[in-house]
């Protein structure tokens, strides 16, 4: 899924969604906890979306 077909999703599907882009990693708990200024605890890694086609 590219980042514009995610935002097209949102935009159509869930309009009061924020994307966040970010220029560091959030590849792991501990650098998005980092990245966002929270704690690893408040960190959701999964983002899921089904396609019906």
């Amino acid at each position: 899924m590219s980042l514009q077909s995610v935002r097209q999703f949102f935009a159509e599907h869930a309009p009061d969604i924020e994307i966040i882009e970010l220029n560091q990693s959030t590849a792991t708990v501990a650098l998005a906890a980092a990245a966002h200024n929270v704690e690893p605890g408040q960190i959701a890694k999964n983002a899921v979306a089904q396609d019906q086609r």
